[in-house]
């Protein structure tokens, strides 16, 4: 391999490995420790950039993260507590670049907490917040191709109703957050009927993509 080559590899691994990173960071403000702890595991080691700051920083991200782990599950048992979090299981959006938590805090107030887990994405995300948010038409929403670069912007924002009522909000680091109030007279019938309406957001600014009818074309 010519060293212009090997230059360029190495670079590409910085590049991916750091994005990593960031991306765990982001898993843990989300409260989505499975993937933040597999993104900083599968972080390289040994290689020339190892020493730079991203890296020892994932190692002492990775240090506490599981001694707080251990910490919680010690206190459990001594408490005789279920170590079963209190939040959902993590979410993803159909297309696969959004990840989230459920996070319970009354019986009838919840909080999703997204975040991109493809930083590639960025802007696809923000454009597509930005037509939820001016109450564009779905059959209006931008397909990547038309996508433009957006500097990310902070105050979108728009509500959803039904059983519950929940307000999305977009923050400025690849982040959304969505506070629900179950308004409904009765009680839900069980965790679907609560998880469906916030991964429903997930999915609706990151759908499944659109499978190529091959009869249609000829084939």
């Amino acid at each position: 391999m010519s060293k212009r080559r090997e230059a360029s590899e190495t670079i590409k691994a910085e590049q991916a490995a750091f994005e990593d990173y960031l991306v765990a960071r982001l898993a843990m403000w989300a409260g989505d420790i499975e993937e933040a702890e597999l993104r900083l595991t599968n972080y390289p080691r040994g290689i020339d950039f190892y020493d730079n700051f991203a890296a020892s920083s994932a190692d002492r991200t990775l240090r506490q993260l599981r001694r707080r782990n251990g910490e919680y599950r010690t206190a459990s048992n001594a408490l005789d507590l279920s170590t079963e979090p209190t939040v959902s299981p993590a979410l993803r959006s159909a297309g696969g670049h959004l990840g989230g938590v459920l996070w319970a805090e009354t019986d009838r107030e919840f909080e999703l907490r997204g975040y991109l887990m493809d930083l590639s994405w960025n802007d696809m995300f923000y454009e597509k917040a930005r037509v939820f948010s001016d109450g564009t038409a779905l059959g209006d929403s931008p397909t990547e191709k038309k996508v433009e670069k957006t500097r990310e912007p902070s105050g979108l924002s728009w509500n959803t109703s039904g059983n519950f009522f929940i307000q999305v909000h977009i923050g400025a680091f690849q982040t959304l957050s969505a506070q629900g109030v179950w308004i409904a007279d009765r009680e839900p019938k069980n965790a679907k009927e609560v998880l469906a309406p916030f991964h429903s957001i997930l999915n609706q600014i990151d759908p499944a993509p659109e499978k190529t009818d091959w009869s249609k074309e000829g084939f």
